[in-house]
């Protein structure tokens, strides 16, 4: 029995409209990564980059409702401290890792 999911108090039916609305949200980017991807990696290392975003997008979507279901659960404030941080690391990440081309503005 899922006892750490608290999902008692919600219908069914609403449960099932929001996760149908995640999955549509999810499938619309998609098509965006897909592009990124496209027109920033070389041809030949291209499959392997469609490969590792898909993977990365299907991993977030499995992953961020279960943690939200484990923070629901425990601690709502633990868990937006949590995302901050990792958010945090993630911006510092891309500024140090990321760089725009000279002729690009």
């Amino acid at each position: 029995m899922l006892s750490f999911i608290c999902l008692r108090d919600i219908p069914c039916v609403t449960c099932v409209l929001a996760f149908t609305l995640a999955s549509f949200l999810n499938a619309s980017m998609m098509p965006a990564t897909n592009t990124m991807i496209a027109l920033n990696v070389s041809r030949e290392r291209r499959a392997t980059a469609f490969g590792i975003g898909s993977s990365a997008q299907a991993i977030a979507f499995m992953v961020g409702p279960m943690g939200a279901a484990m923070f629901a659960r425990f601690s709502l404030k633990a868990g937006f401290a949590t995302v901050s941080v990792l958010l945090l690391g993630l911006a510092v990440m891309v500024a140090l890792a990321v760089r725009e081309q000279a002729g690009e503005k």
